[in-house]
């Protein structure tokens, strides 16, 4: 899974040192940073739907998703 489509197009299109930044090791351990916290995100937002239609999304679990899904983005 690619990061978000505009900091991979960032990343390519600016450059440092005449190099582009996600050349850089750091810039790409940042993208890779950002993919481990899409994914997980990614998957429960597919999975609350379901679990609401299924008729088992409690509040408790709502809230616990939504806080899975902020801290990591926050920290990207």
């Amino acid at each position: 899974m690619r990061p978000a489509p505009t900091s991979t197009r960032y990343a390519q299109q600016h450059e440092q040192f005449g190099l582009p930044i996600e050349s850089f090791q750091l810039m790409q351990n940042q993208l890779f940073r950002m993919s481990g916290s899409l994914a997980p995100t990614e998957m429960l937002c597919y999975r609350q739907p379901q679990m609401q239609d299924e008729g088992i999304m409690l509040d408790e679990r709502a809230s616990m998703m939504e806080g899975v899904c902020t801290v990591p983005m926050r920290a990207t």
